[in-house]
Order: structure tokens, then sequence, then C-alpha cells
């Protein structure tokens, strides 16, 4: 028989070990219920990562993020799809791959920076874009009486015609571009931007060699936009600003231009074509070096091209080669490019685009005689 003390102590330690269970399931169940909503928490998480990942990104394509945030007033229906050359692939295509964002990166803020270029002109043609009204004498600009109403040009219009052009410059690479061609007697066709133009100074005086070395000077805008994304206004300045800006540094003013990357439509020709009176320069070869594609393949893409014209019955006989010499790729092959044409192709003639289009002599609107002197360059 148990002491009377240990046997009224036995119901109260039953009772704390009941309790203390208790207790211990207690806590076990808000420990399940603390790790279910954690994992709940992850899960939540880890969907959300993936509907951001996983949706369209507006502001990695810089054409749907410029068509979206830009209204044309002043056009009552939407514009036809833009006009590509027919080797090139369709304009959504070519849009998408815009080298804007990674070709051109620093543009858009220089362009903020430095707008001190002339603006005279720019205002003058706004309130009546036509080229009578665009002022003459002392700014250089004489019009042909049939330099109204351009056209746009995708090949040459002889056989055998070779004509060579670089977009986006003048840049770091311009001077040794120019050395290569200088060695093998090859003029080319520089489409320059005229931001790059203005500043800095070492691209202004690329921009003044390129002109003295005999090679044929046309307009790629301003600052690169794409031209069917833009309002009417934003494409006379930049047109009429690129040209002054050519005008000041080198002395010409343009007739040809090349919408960057290609694009345009009946509204963007009806102003550069129709009221400016400038030609269009597209082309039928795009060696893609913007792409910085491995060595040696804008080597290839012209001589297989070139195969393509020389076999019987190719109804193509010429070409126009679109390169880039704000990169190093066409730079760095051109010596051997040049040098395999004019060995195995000794017929093939290397032209600038005036004489590519059947208008030898006729690449500016100005007389063009001695470089003019060399403006202070923006700071």
């Amino acid at each position: 028989m148990l002491p009377t003390a240990t046997y009224q102590a036995a119901p109260r330690k039953r009772i704390q070990r009941w309790w203390r269970s208790v207790q211990v399931r207690s806590a076990f169940r808000r420990g399940i219920l603390v790790v279910i909503a954690a994992l709940a928490a992850v899960a939540t998480a880890a969907v959300i990562v993936i509907i951001i990942v996983t949706a369209p990104d507006r502001q990695r394509d810089p054409v749907q993020t410029t068509t979206q945030s830009v209204s044309i007033s002043n056009v009552p229906e939407p514009a036809p799809e833009p006009t590509l050359p027919p080797s090139r692939p369709r304009v959504k295509q070519v849009l998408t791959q815009n080298p804007l964002p990674s070709t051109l990166p620093s543009l858009r803020r220089a362009s903020r920076i430095h707008r001190r270029a002339p603006r005279r002109r720019v205002d003058v043609i706004r309130r009546d874009p036509t080229i009578d009204n665009i002022p003459g004498g002392d700014d250089g600009r004489e019009v042909p009486e049939d330099d109204v109403g351009g056209r746009e040009f995708f090949t040459c219009v002889n056989p055998n015609h070779i004509a060579l052009t670089f977009d986006d410059g003048p840049s770091d690479h311009t001077d040794r571009l120019l050395d290569v061609l200088k060695k093998h007697g090859v003029r080319a066709t520089f489409f320059m931007i005229g931001i790059r133009v203005q500043y800095p100074l070492h691209q202004a005086q690329a921009a003044r060699r390129v002109r003295e070395e005999g090679h044929l000077i046309a307009g790629h805008t301003w600052d690169h936009p794409i031209l069917t994304s833009v309002g009417d206004d934003d494409i006379v300045e930049q047109m009429t600003r690129t040209e002054d800006t050519l005008m000041t540094y080198v002395g010409v003013r343009p007739r040809f231009f090349r919408p960057p990357s290609g694009a345009t439509d009946q509204r963007v020709k009806g102003i550069t074509q129709g009221k400016l009176g400038y030609h269009t320069i597209q082309w039928d070869l795009n060696t893609f070096d913007w792409t910085r594609p491995a060595p040696g393949a804008v080597h290839q893409a012209i001589m297989s091209r070139l195969e393509d014209l020389e076999r019987p019955g190719s109804s193509a006989k010429s070409m126009i080669v679109l390169m880039h010499d704000l990169w190093p790729n066409s730079v760095d092959e051109m010596d051997g490019i040049l040098t395999e044409i004019k060995a195995k192709y000794p017929h093939r003639q290397f032209v600038t685009i005036d004489e590519c289009i059947g208008q030898t002599g006729r690449a500016y609107r100005n007389r063009t005689d001695a470089l003019p002197p060399m403006p202070p360059v923006v700071p």
C-alpha cells in the first residue's frame, strides 16, 4: 500500500504528463502549419517570377515601345506595310532586329546633350516642308529643277557594278577602313549619322577625310530612329538637321539617304522623297555585320553573292552591299575581300552610289569645292 503522500501525488503527475503531451502536440501542429505557410509563400513567389519572366517584355523591343508612345495625328489611316528589298526578311523581322540598342547605345543620350546644332532651316521647313521653301544662297543649297521628287533604289542600274556602302559612321574604325580602301584604289559610299559627324572631334575629322579621299557622303538621319514610328515633323528634322551638319563640317548637302533598318512606307517616302527630294538607297546584299558574326562571315557573304551573280541566266548583275563602319567586322575583313574580288572578278567595277543608280556627279545638291573651315566641335 502506497504512502498517503505518494497516493495523493499520483493523479497530479498524471495530469502534468497529460498537459505536457498536449503542449507538445500543439507545438508540433503549429510547426506543421508554419512549414505549410512557408511552402505556400515560396510557391506563390515562384509563380509570380515565372509570369514576369515569361511575359512579353515590351521594353526590349524598341520598335514596339516607340510605336506605342508616338501618336501621328495628321495621318488619317494607318500606313501600309513598309517597303523592303525583296531579298531581306519582312519588316517585322527587320525592325525587331533593329541594331539601335546595341549598335548605337549612346546616341539618344548624346542627342539630348548636343542640341545646339543650327535650327533655322528646320523651322522654315516645318511651316511648309517643300523644296521651294528651303532657303538657298548663303547656306550653300542650290536645288536643280529636276531635284523635286526622289526615287527608291535597291540595286545598281548597270551590270558588273559593286557599290560598297557603310552605315552608322563615322566611328573609331572609319580611318582604318579608309586606309584599306585607299590601298586598293576603291571608292565607297558612307551613310553618316548627323550627331556622329558633329561629335566627338576625331569623328568629325574622319568625316572630312571621307570627302577628301573621294568617297561619297550620304545621310542616315540625325540619331537613327525608325522613321515609320515617328511623326512628320520629326522626320523632317532628322533629315534636315543631318544635312545642315554635313554642310557645316564637310561642305556637302547629300541627295541620297538610307532610312535606319531600311524601314520606310508611303508616308515616310512622301516626306523624304516627295517633299524633300531625297533618293532612298536600300540594298540587295545585307552582310549582317552588325550582328557581330564569326570572323570571315562578311567575306563569305559577299563572295557567295558574287558567285550567284556570275551564274549563267542570273537576272541580277550588280549589287549594293550593306555594311557598317561602326563595328570592326567588315573593316577587319575588307582587305581580303577586295583582294579576292579583284583577283577572281577583274571585270567587276567598284562604284559610288551616284554612278550605281545612273546619276554620276549628282550626289549633292550644292556645288562642292574645297572643304569648309573646321568649325568648333560641340563640347
